[in-house]
């Protein structure tokens, strides 16, 4: 993932299809084929991608995350993958099809706080390295 000159993000050794199909199945949902993807190569990571700073989690850790987050509790329809390390989360607004992505605060997580950051991940991605995040 190593692309730009200014980009250094740490990436983790991609996760198995079998990985995903379990996180899938424990939301009851698939995720975007372009994510998904990236699971599979990447499985998240940590860094700047472009003038951004992301840290991306793991499929494994997504279920315990979410849950120790609470985000079922202060946000309808959202899946956290992550977050900028400055206090936001970054996640999956899964009430829009196809899945947009999202950011929230983590401290006060509301719904009227949710700012999309991409149509898709790989548009997320992209605004990312532009540092339109």
């Amino acid at each position: 993932m190593n692309e730009g000159s200014h980009e250094v993000f740490e990436n983790n050794t991609g996760a198995t299809t079998k990985e995903i199909a379990e996180v899938e199945a424990a939301i009851g949902s698939t995720f975007p084929n372009d994510y998904r993807e990236f699971l599979i190569q990447f499985n998240g990571g940590e860094g700047y991608i472009g003038e951004t700073y992301l840290f991306l989690w793991k499929a494994e850790e997504l279920i315990e995350l979410n849950y120790e987050y609470e985000v079922a509790q202060y946000c309808s329809n959202l899946l956290l993958i992550g977050s900028n390390g400055g206090g936001e989360a970054i996640g999956f607004a899964t009430a829009s099809k196809p899945w947009s992505i999202v950011k929230v605060p983590f401290v006060g997580m509301d719904d009227s706080l949710i700012e999309t950051c991409g149509k898709s991940f790989s548009e997320f991605l992209k605004n990312a390295r532009a540092g339109d995040i």
